[in-house]
């Protein structure tokens, strides 16, 4: 099993030099309290359902077409069992980081020629049971407002885009758990672009994630029909989805990757 040499940047995302996103408006600002109160609540979630909602639970207000909220937490206990999970789940994959440059990981046996593909899935089985509940508000809002799949997609997209940006400072694979981002309110492009991928996919649209190494940058992939940048794998097409800011539509991509030699497409399970 041949040990595997990465930069630190391999998922570590970075849309810094972009001034303007698609559609003019400014990109990094808080979604916290960036919106008026919302029109549509679509309820609140904390974890595990046994315990009250904690004042440490997080809010989130956004907008697509009006003006939308929602509310998710993780009592500390869970959130702890989570951090620990993932640590497991590095330590399987022998990530070493050496804390600033490059770092080191074996991936199992079975994870050729797309090793990455093993650590989304693997995380993504694991924040399961986490993300559902989230995704059920979802569900709950497509059918009280009869959104079709494009606007449910959009509806989702456009939640995870105003999750704010930040690199990890966790030694785990550069990647958060996908709950870890809604509960602490802030990931990177991996971590964010998983989080909408799962949400998605149990919605019933078919996701992938699409990655670069060398462009040091992932983005999700949504086989919806439609016009713009896309990646096939197999026989299906993947639109590309940029999750890191608020503003990209479905279909554009940022012009520094837009590279289509450079990208992998990594389905989930």
């Amino acid at each position: 099993m041949v040990g595997l040499l990465l930069g630190s940047t391999t998922l570590c995302c970075c849309l810094g030099s972009l001034l303007m996103v698609a559609g003019g408006e400014s990109q990094g600002w808080d979604p916290i309290g960036a919106v008026a109160a919302p029109d549509v609540v679509l309820g609140a979630v904390h974890l595990p359902t046994s315990e009250p909602a904690s004042e440490s639970d997080r809010g989130y207000r956004w907008r697509y077409r009006q003006r939308y909220g929602l509310g998710y937490g993780l009592s500390s206990e869970l959130h702890g069992e989570v951090d620990t999970g993932h640590e497991n789940l590095a330590r399987r994959f022998s990530y070493h980081s050496t804390g600033s440059g490059p770092f080191t990981w074996t991936p199992p046996p079975g994870c050729q020629p797309q090793p990455w593909t093993c650590v989304f899935n693997e995380t993504a089985t694991a924040s399961a049971a986490n993300v559902a509940p989230l995704t059920e508000l979802f569900r709950q809002e497509q059918v009280r407002a009869s959104l079709d799949t494009r606007a449910l997609t959009e509806l989702v997209v456009t939640f995870v885009q105003n999750i704010k940006y930040r690199l990890p400072t966790e030694t785990w694979f550069e990647l958060l758990p996908p709950e870890i981002v809604v509960a602490d309110g802030s990931g990177d492009c991996d971590s964010k672009a998983l989080l909408a991928a799962m949400m998605l996919q149990d919605l019933g649209v078919k996701t992938a994630m699409l990655y670069s190494r060398s462009l040091a940058h992932a983005a999700l992939g949504v086989a919806l029909p439609g016009t713009g940048t896309s990646f096939a794998h197999g026989r299906v097409k993947y639109l590309f989805v940029e999750v890191t800011y608020p503003g990209w539509a479905i279909g554009t991509i940022p012009p520094q990757y837009d590279k289509p030699k450079q990208w992998e497409v990594l389905p989930l399970h």
